[in-house]
């Protein structure tokens, strides 16, 4: 009896051991993920691509100060698809900028920097002028936006 009981252990161990060493594997088999492939075709315009999109999107930056009764630059001169971003800063009173063609309407308060972001998209003279009220010489507070 002692022996059977003996032969009994020996194949249980062996089965528990033989499972132990399988668990490792059932394991890495179950969490090792296949990834889709893409495949990458190459149309060769890429360059042609990059050349239009650089030549159709520079970024403008423009530091403006409005002061009684005028904008410094007053003409700004940029190319269609320009992304234009302009820092205005009010030095002496509340003032605003307003470019109605590229729909944009901005107060700045004195001391203040307000940016105006905007793509010049339609070619051609547009007026900007100061759209809040700044004294006697408000009406002449203009300037000139140039979009070749």
């Amino acid at each position: 009896m002692k022996k059977i009981l003996l032969l009994f252990l020996v194949i249980v161990f062996i089965i528990i051991a033989g499972c132990q060493s399988k668990t490792p594997q059932a394991m890495q088999e179950t969490t090792t993920t296949t990834l889709p492939q893409v495949k990458v075709v190459d149309t060769g315009n890429d360059k042609a691509n990059e050349n239009s999109q650089a030549a159709n999107s520079n970024i403008i930056e423009i530091d403006m100060t409005a002061k009684k009764f005028e904008f410094s630059p007053a003409v700004i001169t940029v190319n269609k698809g320009d992304k234009v971003k302009i820092k205005i800063t009010s030095t002496d009173v509340n003032h605003g900028i307003a470019i109605p063609d590229y729909g944009i309407s901005q107060k700045v308060d004195v001391g203040k920097t307000e940016i105006v972001e905007f793509t010049a998209d339609k070619s051609g003279e547009f007026t900007f002028f100061c759209n809040v009220f700044c004294g006697s010489g408000h009406k002449e507070m203009k300037g000139k936006l140039i979009v070749n």
